[in-house]
Parts: C-alpha cells; sequence; structure tokens
C-alpha cells in the first residue's frame, strides 16, 4: 500500500549512515512550466513506487547549465501544517530571485506525546489538507509547489512518529540537551525525531544531486508551523559573502544561548555538517555538553569549524503561529522577535491566557 510504501521509504533513508561523496560540477536546475497532464504524471511518479523518486522521473526537475538550485527541507505534523505563507514569502520568492527551488518535504500524522506549549492545542489542520488520503495530500502540495514556481521533490507521509533506538546512558550522553534529556523526556526525543527526519531528507537531496548533475547553493530547513510575515532576503546577497559554503545563518533572537533553531539556512559545506547532527548525537565525541538543543547546535557547528551569522527578524520575519477558530492565523509569543509589526497584535497568548503557560518536561 502507499502508506507501507512511504513508510519503509523513509525509514530506509534515515538509516543510513551519513556519506560524503565527491563534489560534481556545479550545474543549475531550473523549474519548469508543467502542463495539467504533466503534473498529474509527475505526482503519480512522486505517490507510486517510492515518495522519493528518481528526480529525472519529475519533468520540473529538468537540468540546464548556468543557474542556481536550493534545496528546502520541511518537515513536521500534519495538524500543523501552514501552507500558504511559506509557498509565497519563501519558496515563489527564491523562485522569483532566479533560483530553482526543489522542496523536501516529510509529514507525520500524529506526534507523539503532548505539546511543550500548551497554546499549541487551540490549532487545527488546514481545511483545505483536511481528510484528504496520503495521495491526495501529495498531489495537492505537488500542485500548490508548482505554482509557487518549485519542484516538489520529495514527500514521505508516516502515520506516526519516527521510532528511536535505546539512549546511551553515561556521563556524556546525560549531559546532552540536559533541560529535557531524551533519556527521560519525550521533548527531548522529538528534537531528535525532527533531526532525524531533517537528515534523511537532505540524503534524498544529496542523492538527487548526484544524479541531476548539480550542486545545491544552499539549504534551507523550515518547521511546519512557520508563518512568514514577509519575504526572506535576497538570497544572492548571502551567497556572496565570504565563507558563505561554511556559514550557518539563523536568527538574532530567542537563541537560548544557542543558535535559534526554527529557520535555518545552511551554505552548502555547512549543509552536509549541520544536517547530520541526528548521527553526531549518537557519537560521544566530542562531548557537545548542552542545556538545550539551541545549545547543541551551536556547539556542534563550532566543532566542525562552521561560520556563524544572524539575521534580523527584517531579513527573516517568521514565526511560530497556529491556525484556529474560522481558519485564522495568531502568532507564538513565546517564539516571536518583537520589532514593529502589525502582527504584535495577533499573539495568541493574548487570545488564550489560560494557555499560555509551558507543560512539564
Amino acid at each position: 500500500s502507499m502508506l507501507q510504501i512511504t513508510t519503509r521509504s523513509l525509514s530506509t533513508t534515515i538509516v543510513e549512515p551519513p556519506t560524503h561523496s565527491s563534489t560534481l560540477a556545479p550545474r543549475t536546475t531550473i523549474r519548469a512550466k508543467t502542463s495539467s497532464a504533466t503534473s498529474t504524471n509527475n505526482v503519480e511518479k512522486l505517490a507510486s513506487v517510492v515518495a522519493c523518486p528518481s528526480p529525472k522521473e519529475l519533468s520540473c526537475s529538468h537540468v540546464v547549465e548556468g543557474g542556481r538550485a536550493i534545496a528546502v527541507l520541511w518537515s513536521g505534523l500534519r495538524q500543523r501544517l501552514l501552507l500558504n505563507s511559506t509557498l509565497e514569502n519563501l519558496v515563489a520568492h527564491i523562485a522569483r530571485q532566479g533560483f530553482a527551488v526543489h522542496v523536501y518535504m516529510a509529514l507525520v500524522d500524529k506526534g507523539d506525546g503532548q505539546t511543550f506549549a500548551m497554546i499549541r492545542d487551540m490549532g487545527h489542520e488546514d481545511p483545505s489538507l483536511h481528510h484528504l488520503s496520503h495521495v491526495q495530500l501529495q498531489h495537492q502540495i505537488f500542485e500548490r509547489v508548482s505554482q509557487a514556481g518549485a519542484c516538489l521533490m520529495c514527500m514521505p507521509i508516516t502515520t506516526s512518529s519516527e521510532k528511536l533506538a535505546t539512549i546511551p546512558r553515561s556521563q556524556v550522553f546525560d549531559g546532552r540537551m540536559f533541560q529535557y534529556s531524551p533519556f527521560k523526556s519525550s521533548a527531548g526525543r522529538n528534537v531528535l525525531r525532527v533531526w532525524k527526519t531533517r537528515q534523511s531528507l537532505w540524503k534524498a537531496a544529496e542523492k538527487n544531486e548526484r544524479e541531476l548533475g548539480l550542486k545545491y547553493s544552499m539549504a534551507i530547513w523550515t518547521r511546519d508551523d512557520a508563518f512568514w510575515t514577509d519575504k526572506i532576503i535576497d538570497l544572492t546577497l548571502l551567497l556572496k559573502s565570504e565563507g558563505a559554503e561554511r556559514t550557518v545563518w539563523s536568527k538574532n533572537c530567542k537563541q537560548w544561548q544557542g543558535i535559534n533553531d526554527k529557520i535555518v539556512l545552511l551554505g552548502r559545506d555547512a549543509a552536509k555538517h549541520m544536517l547530520s547532527v541526528y548521527n553526531s548525537f549518537w557519537t560521544p565525541e566530542p562531548p557537545l555538553r548542552s542545556f538545550n538543543a539551541e545549545v547543541y547546535l551551536k556547539s556542534f557547528a563550532q566543532s566542525r569549524g562552521l561560520i556563524l551569522k544572524e539575521l534580523t527578524i527584517d531579513q527573516l520575519p517568521t514565526s511560530d503561529a497556529l491556525m484556529y477558530g474560522n481558519n485564522k492565523i495568531c502568532l507564538l509569543e513565546r517564539y516571536w522577535c518583537p520589532h514593529p509589526s502589525p502582527w504584535n497584535k495577533s499573539m495568541c497568548e493574548n487570545l488564550f491566557p489560560s494557555l499560555s503557560g509551558l507543560r512539564k518536561r
């Protein structure tokens, strides 16, 4: 069945050991205008056989000389998925900057455990996606991504959260993300699941690089409930900066003593390191003692000699958000970087003050 196939495909991709293949000659992928019939055929390729098909089977992934391509890794819970703002202010805006945009998405029907921020309980799934089967959801999102001028390259959907191996116990492992140690906290284990899924998507992207003969200029990770209040910075400016290939760009607020890990931009060399962070957790060296995931990611990046740079909220204008009531959007104040904006009046905590606290981890 489709469900069995997508689950198997995702699991198989995730557990592969990290490999660093030789860099292929840089080429570019450009977005292709597709007819309705062609688009339908693309979705059938995506939804049949495997969730991450050969890129050569997708007409929107054509490769030509002389351009640039960006990999967008988008993962999370189906119920929290906010499509519109990410497609318009991230995906479509990057495409308009002259980049080919390849989207790698992974969704889970049902999460594991309760939400950390109680306010998230007030959110509901986008009604335009509700009640769709997995194949119908893939079809819908393929169409939406195509309309944004991009190509949906990979979209596994699973019914439940990824399984994790037994968490090792030692002074080193107990000292990692000790605010919510994965050994005893569902919040910590969910961090590992997020990293695991991103790693699987990146492996699919690396495989596509080899098959298509291209080299992504940048990888971007984003989340299910990200809401973009405006357009992302011109990526050309970032890629022209010194050391861009080894740079990690994140927001200059809500870092929790590490790096803000909600939306992160990665130069190509930085991507191969930061998107293998899941594997690093299971390795005792370096120790990477850390209070939380944000500190762990910062320490890991520093251990790999990467360059850390920060962007303002005007350059990376996002917040965690949820859809509530009559399909309205509110932002989670806990994760919002204060600045002059009409969205300051749309905080979820003001709408649902009794649920503004945090659950014990």
